[in-house]
């Protein structure tokens, strides 16, 4: 068969997925899993390679999960997930001729990640701590990852080093027994500041203080290092309480970008924040300059404020509405770090709260919205719909979904643009930011 996108093919009509193949390869490969409306396959044989093929540079690709288009040349990476976005909007959304964008690259796509958390488990009584092998939770990464930042790489190996050291045990979802789950870490790739840390499947963690000693012998560069508590068995990685263990339990980051400025924001182990705020900030330069000047915008799952603080300086009013009350407590502290004081943090969920404001007499001429992989709930798109701002920014980071919402907002709407972004180079995600304008009839 002939290979279409990475790890799919096409074979009467039903969408395959290969593994470690490439858009141009021509491959024989067996089905071993067959889905209603596609199928796994296993590659058997490179009958003939891509002239995108490369030789991927990492000794764990063939087993681990993380980057699987690491053997892909980067340009055909940035053309491919384009295509990837107009497929999504012409077989999902029945968009015709979709106006989408050349993806916009990211200038260093190695060493981008400033967010780990990485499983730990014993294997010949040594431990391990990497990522899980494709389709299993087996560990299969590499000690060096080409993706993550190398602040992180260090406090991996320092880290398998300490937990050797004071023989702490591995936690075992099948029995739920065993005291580390995951070795975290976030780094301020602008600012330096390195968190490292454990999730335990208990409260009180034993030797914490050597483990603290040692941790910052072997990595000098943490500025913090604590310890989130998730005992619920199965596979949800973080708990509720997160204990400082050293320094101040956070770190702080910039994000900058020309037409934007700069702002600073405090990030702790729970906070959501963009896994390359470099390419993020491309993201919220898209989102503002198409919404504003404006008097009013609403953004929607707002997180810890990171694109309503900059809408804050180019609008009277920027609102932003967020479900966690634990994320909008650190919008508003982020909003004060850097003396914003037009943007305003709502708890609470977005299709109840938009009415509200409405209610309130607030009218948004400009709507922007985030949401997580599953994409808006149907109550938060007809509230935008009864809202009817003149602009909506629609940042999506799974095309499928973003087609499938923009079904029902172009009713109303008409679709000026989308900028793939590539957020996450060398794997299959793309970002990218739709550009939305009311309709007005004639």
């Amino acid at each position: 068969m002939t290979h279409q996108g990475d790890g799919v093919a096409r074979h009467q009509g039903m969408a395959i997925f290969v593994p470690r193949a490439i858009p141009g390869d021509v491959v024989s490969a067996r089905i071993i899993e067959k889905r209603k409306n596609y199928a796994i396959a296993e590659l058997s044989d490179l009958v003939r390679p891509s002239a995108d093929r490369v030789e991927a540079s990492c000794p764990a690709f063939s087993q681990c999960g993380g980057c699987s288009l690491l053997n892909m040349r980067y340009e055909a990476q940035l053309r491919w997930k384009r295509t990837l976005v107009v497929d999504a909007l012409e077989r999902i959304g029945h968009i015709p001729n979709p106006p989408v964008k050349s993806t916009l690259p990211c200038e260093s796509p190695f060493h981008y990640r400033n967010k780990i958390v990485l499983p730990m488990t014993k294997e010949r009584g040594r431990i391990r701590i990497g990522a899980y092998a494709r389709g299993t939770h087996e560990i299969a990464g590499s000690a060096t990852c080409l993706l993550h930042a190398r602040e992180l790489n260090k406090l991996v190996a320092g880290a398998a080093e300490v937990l050797e050291e004071l023989k702490y045990t591995a936690y075992d979802e099948t029995t739920n027994r065993g005291l580390v789950r995951y070795v975290l870490g976030r780094v301020g790739m602008s600012t330096g500041e390195l968190m490292g840390g454990l999730v335990t499947a208990v409260r009180k963690l034993p030797k914490t203080q050597a483990f603290v000693r040692a941790l910052v012998e072997k990595v000098p560069q943490l500025t913090t290092v604590v310890q989130n508590v998730n005992a619920t068995p199965g596979n949800i990685v973080l708990g509720e309480e997160t204990r400082t263990l050293f320094g101040k339990g956070f770190i702080e980051d910039v994000i900058s970008y020309p037409e934007l400025g700069s702002l600073k924001f405090r990030i702790s182990a729970t906070s959501f924040y963009q896994i390359n705020p470099i390419q993020a900030a491309k993201c919220y330069a898209q989102a503002v300059r198409f919404v504003t000047p404006c008097e009013c915008v609403v953004d929607l799952y707002s997180g810890i404020g990171t694109i309503t603080s900059f809408l804050a300086s180019k609008a009277s009013v920027a609102v932003g509405i967020e479900e966690s009350s634990r994320a909008v407590r650190d919008a508003i502290q982020n909003a004060r770090l850097n003396g914003i004081n037009n943007a305003r943090f709502i708890a609470g969920r977005a299709e109840r709260e938009m009415p509200r404001l409405m209610a309130s007499g607030l009218k948004p001429q400009a709507v922007v919205l985030d949401p997580p992989r599953a994409g808006a709930a149907p109550d938060v798109l007809e509230a935008i719909l009864r809202a009817a701002p003149e602009k909506i920014s629609y940042i999506s980071c799974y095309p499928p979904t973003l087609a499938r919402d923009l079904t029902i907002l172009l009713q109303r709407y008409e679709l000026v643009d989308v900028q793939p972004v590539d957020m996450f180079p060398h794997t299959i995600h793309v970002e990218c930011v739709a550009s939305l304008k009311r309709k007005h009839s004639s």
